[in-house]
């Protein structure tokens, strides 16, 4: 795959309707651990967002076992080879290399812009 890490970002941030259900689980107790575990006996709403978005379900919590960013890696690879003719990847028509965004119009790595004139 040219530059892997580049198109499993791309994945990782655009492609996520592809997650199964306990990876949106697990993604979401990443999110309470990160952002609303500090706030959740200080505000209401923390609190609120905190204990519904985490979960103790071991099979969640197993995917987090190594931490967030081996968790994204996996399910990146997995969703491309288990999707690749359904993902929408923004390719750039000179070199075919990833775009940073589904909008973008102009190569990350040659430059090629393939914008409106």
């Amino acid at each position: 795959m040219k530059n892997e890490k580049d198109i499993l970002d791309y994945i990782s941030i655009y492609c996520t309707k592809f997650m199964t259900e306990d990876e949106n689980a697990a993604s979401n107790h990443h999110i309470a651990q990160v952002k609303f575990l500090k706030y959740k006996d200080k505000i209401e709403s923390a609190s609120d967002t905190y204990y519904r978005l985490s979960s103790n379900d071991p099979k969640v919590l197993e995917l987090l076992k190594f931490g967030y960013e081996h968790f994204r890696l996996n399910y990146s690879k997995r969703i491309y080879n288990e999707h690749l003719d359904q993902l929408n990847l923004n390719l750039c028509p000179k070199c075919n290399g990833i775009a940073r965004t589904p909008e973008a119009k102009q190569c990350r790595y040659c430059k090629h812009s393939w914008r409106e004139k």
